[in-house]
């Protein structure tokens, strides 16, 4: 972490508090239901695309909600949600300085008695 600015630093501590969070709400957060698609289509295919991911998303959010809240987990900003993804070429991944510790707490999640939806 000793690389990053001060912004990239803020926002890794953003998502550090608020990830957790979004693992046990369970499909019932918008920002839950994104991460959590995401993270099943990355353990079925190496490359995931926006569409990709919005589809998966659409039975448990409206399309229309997509759009907005994914750009608040991809960008910078005082009020966005918190940034967990990049996009480079099309495809999605998992931002570099938070990877990890998505990851470790997605393995915590799916080794609770609350293991996400299909």
């Amino acid at each position: 972490m000793k690389d990053l600015n001060h912004n990239e630093r803020m926002e890794v501590e953003k998502v550090k508090k608020k990830v957790p969070k979004w693992m046990q709400k369970n499909y019932t957060q918008i920002n839950s239901v994104i991460l959590l698609e995401f993270l099943a289509l990355q353990r079925e295919q190496s490359h995931v695309t926006k569409d990709q991911l919005r589809t998966a998303c659409s039975q448990w959010i409206a399309e229309e909600k997509f759009d907005g809240n994914f750009n608040q987990m991809v960008h910078f900003g005082p009020k966005n949600h918190g940034k967990v993804f990049t996009v480079h070429c099309g495809q999605i991944q998992l931002w570099k300085p938070v990877a990890d510790f998505i990851r470790s707490q997605h393995k915590i999640f799916i080794g609770s008695d609350e293991m996400p939806l299909p």
